[in-house]
């Protein structure tokens, strides 16, 4: 129930977040790009019965280097079990096409992370010139080996603009407006410092012991748009 809680509230996000904002860093980071996608089931098409999970969601994050080759993932997906495969599929929405990308790290505690190497560099060249020709799916087995969930590819929300400087404990959020910064203690532990994820421009996670166990989602929300 805490990682269902936790990934909605990312979810939320990431639906809020637009589809053309290419993040300005991608340019700047030695021409690496970033890309997000909400998995749902609704999303996904297998030719299996049932079709995908009802009321599973997950998200996805790559980050594709063309010149060294490799896609580095955050997969996130705390409802699903059994999980089998996910992949980078190259196709638009509503067709089921084929794989391009194996992701072969394990999920932990609903969560994967690692980095793919791709020989055929055409594939990331063609997936940074059009994100939304592909989609991540994840598989369970059971009982939905043809894919779980699914989304499809879109640009990461830009860079920050403010004073907000990130690094491995800060999170900097709304164009770099916020800083967040998270301190725990325990026990044993009288002061620990959180350890930052970004995930959208709005979001991001906390982990404080290990990078496969999230302790808490953060998300910065501008409602002038609805109240002013």
């Amino acid at each position: 129930m805490k990682k269902t809680v936790l990934l909605l509230l990312a979810l939320s996000c990431f639906l809020a977040a637009g589809a053309n904002a290419q993040t300005d860093a991608n340019a700047l980071d030695a021409g690496t790009s970033s890309y997000y996608a909400v998995l749902l089931g609704a999303n996904e098409l297998t030719r299996t019965t049932p079709a995908a999970d009802p009321t599973a969601v997950g998200f996805a994050k790559v980050t594709v280097d063309p010149a060294a080759g490799t896609v580095v993932y955050v997969l996130v997906a705390p409802d699903l079990a059994n999980i089998s495969a996910a992949h980078i599929h190259e196709g638009p929405s509503g067709v089921v096409a084929g794989v391009v990308v194996p992701f072969n790290s394990p999920f932990t505690n609903g969560i994967s992370t690692g980095t793919s190497t791709v020989t055929d560099l055409s594939i990331l060249n063609r997936l940074i010139a059009n994100p939304s020709n592909f989609y991540v799916n994840i598989h369970n087995n059971p009982p939905f080996p043809g894919g779980a969930i699914r989304g499809t590819l879109q640009p990461a929300p830009g860079t920050p603009i403010g004073s907000c400087l990130p690094d491995q404990t800060t999170l900097c959020l709304n164009q770099g407006r916020f800083k967040v910064q998270v301190a725990f203690q325990t026990s044993t532990i009288p002061a620990g410092a959180g350890n930052a994820l970004p995930l959208t421009g709005d979001t991001g996670s906390f982990w404080f012991f290990s990078a496969n166990n999230i302790e808490m989602t953060i998300k910065v929300v501008d409602g002038r748009a609805v109240n002013g």
